[in-house]
């Protein structure tokens, strides 16, 4: 199922919470004997890439609406 957000600031939204849980992530967990260096480093980068995906969904999406709006004046 593929979600479908209409709402722009919800993704901003999203994409920070990811960003700040994956700097605290960066900050905090240190890799030990039960979690590697690939696993921590797994994780970081999978919320890094969350956040930047959603926040330039919603910079997209936040284009289309004013494009539309602008086109329907």
């Amino acid at each position: 199922m593929i979600l479908r957000f209409r709402n722009s600031n919800t993704l901003l939204r999203i994409g920070l919470l990811a960003f700040l849980f994956a700097n605290g992530w960066h900050w905090f967990v240190r890799p030990n004997a039960y979690l590697s260096d690939g696993v921590v480093d797994l994780v970081y980068g999978l919320f890094i890439g969350i956040a930047i995906a959603t926040i330039l969904l919603s910079i997209a999406l936040r284009g289309r609406s004013s494009r539309c709006s602008q086109d329907a004046s």
